[in-house]
């Protein structure tokens, strides 16, 4: 209970309270301390998909790195001969060759390369049901997007999804020639004003059912894409993870939810231990940061257009800056505006000239710093 409370001031440590110029912040030793607990995110996947364990550890807040990885840690399944391998990218272990079936008990085993080990609660293997549809509607001045979903057994009741989601998208420019060796070029292969972006979701998205009487839910709210998103301009995919979590997992989700995103008000709730299913072995006053949890994966996707009633001269591309000029200047070769780091690409020669150029900044016709001009697989 003791080492509870210090991590509990630890966490109320994250909210100082400036109240005026003439009171000081309460900045807790538990702020500054040195401790760093282990931290496990991951899941098991039933079926015959593979299964990742992520590991790091905490810092105290005045430390503006990222969190370090665990490597060299061993991970495994009690009582079975299933062990996780680490990856090629540092802290991440997977399973791929395993098979967990629906309704089966593990529990994960994991020894730290400082010798420490760490057991979770046992992990029932749950059947994920199927997503029924993925809808979308106009509110306010935006587009909502809802998932809808439901156990004809009444036997999941709390769901967790992630979406990723991809839109396609242009310059406001094309530049076909390319500076090369001090000479202008025709370029080659796909065109580096078409581009595709894909992002995932940064959100805790939660869903239950266990206050009703069947396990049923529809329009649950998943993304809400404002009318200035440059992500309706084209065209629009979402792809959707559901997953049916335990009782102790949807707590644990829904405490982190509430820990982590919905501070900042008056009456939001105060920071407080988010507990989870593992613990040290070795050292069981030591607190670990984690929840593992075993289930099936449903996956939906859908491409959605943009609705009429959402003007499409609202929509912020991110290029408005965008404008041609034309180029070289006086006194200053072509190869100053040209060359790596010189910032302009050509657009076309200036007409009736040989030696003049329309052209604009880089970022103005090139969209791979934003994204992708390998079309996806899946893409129509």
């Amino acid at each position: 209970m003791q080492k509870q409370a210090q991590w509990l001031r630890w966490l109320q440590g994250a909210m100082l309270l400036t109240v005026g110029s003439c009171v000081d912040p309460y900045r807790p030793p538990e702020i500054a301390s040195p401790n760093t607990f282990l931290v496990v995110e991951g899941n098991l996947n039933g079926g015959t998909g593979s299964s990742t364990i992520k590991l790091s550890r905490t810092q105290n807040l005045a430390n503006a790195n990222k969190p370090s990885p665990e490597q060299k840690a061993t991970i495994r399944l009690e009582g079975t001969p299933y062990s996780f391998v680490e990856t090629t990218t540092k802290g991440t272990y997977t399973l791929a060759s395993a098979t967990l079936p629906v309704g089966s008990k593990y529990q994960v085993r994991i020894k730290t390369g400082d010798g420490k080990e760490y057991l979770s609660d046992p992990i029932t293997m749950k059947q994920t049901p199927k997503i029924d549809s993925l809808t979308a509607e106009v509110v306010g001045n935006g587009l909502q997007i809802y998932v809808n979903t439901h156990d004809a057994s009444n036997k999941t009741r709390y769901y967790r999804w992630e979406y990723e989601d991809t839109y396609e998208f242009y310059t406001p420019f094309e530049s076909p020639l390319e500076y090369v060796n001090k000479e202008l070029i025709q370029r080659t292969g796909p065109p580096i004003n078409h581009c595709w972006r894909t992002e995932t979701s940064s959100t805790t998205l939660l869903g239950s059912s266990a206050r009703l009487t069947q396990d049923i839910l529809q329009k649950a709210p998943l993304l809400y894409l404002s009318a200035t998103s440059p992500k309706l301009n084209v065209n629009y995919s979402i792809l959707v993870s559901q997953y049916a979590q335990s009782a102790e997992g949807y707590a644990y989700w829904e405490n982190l939810l509430k820990t982590t995103e919905q501070l900042g008000g008056l009456f939001d709730p105060l920071p407080s231990q988010v507990g989870g299913n593992l613990h040290c072995v070795t050292n069981p006053t030591e607190p670990v940061l984690g929840f593992l949890d075993g289930y099936t994966t449903e996956q939906l996707r859908v491409f959605i257009k943009r609705p009429p009633a959402l003007s499409r001269n609202q929509i912020r591309t991110g290029y408005e800056g965008c404008f041609t000029d034309t180029i070289p200047k006086e006194k200053q070769p072509l190869d100053v505006f040209l060359r790596p780091g010189g910032g302009y690409n050509v657009i076309r020669p200036v007409e009736g000239s040989s030696t003049s150029y329309v052209a604009t900044g880089v970022a103005c016709t090139d969209c791979r710093d934003r994204g992708t001009i390998v079309k996806p697989s899946y893409w129509p």
